[in-house]
């Protein structure tokens, strides 16, 4: 389901008289314009699985410390390595939020060590 699409089903929704939204913001920004659109006419909006970037008029989100998360498993992967050799880092969709995070923690962790390289590819569905 693309974003449009689901925003315009949430935007049916809305109309119909629903109150309370979960929401996986695929993207970021046009998700905090859904949650703005939705929080003016009083319902309520709550991320699911990501965050969106801030502010937000989200009540709050539920999910993972996506980034902190992958720092800590990639510390335990390069000690397992004994701190040299290669990792590769499949991204499953590069546009998801999640995904950016998951890249970014991965990739600092491995820039504080010399021994280790980071490869990351991305397949397409």
């Amino acid at each position: 389901m693309t974003q449009d699409t689901r925003i315009k089903n949430i935007e049916a929704l809305a109309a119909k008289g629903y109150k309370a939204f979960t929401v996986y913001p695929v993207d970021a920004s046009a998700t905090n314009g859904l949650y703005k659109e939705l929080t003016d006419s009083r319902p309520v909006a709550v991320s699911f699985g990501t965050t969106t970037l801030q502010p937000t008029t989200a009540s709050f989100a539920v999910a993972t410390d996506v980034k902190d998360a992958a720092m800590i498993a990639t510390e335990k992967l390069i000690e397992l390595m004994g701190g040299k050799g290669n990792i590769l880092n499949v991204l499953e969709v590069v546009e998801d939020a999640n995904t950016k995070l998951r890249k970014q923690g991965i990739e600092e962790v491995v820039a504080k060590h010399p021994g280790v390289k980071n490869y990351s590819g991305s397949r397409r569905h």
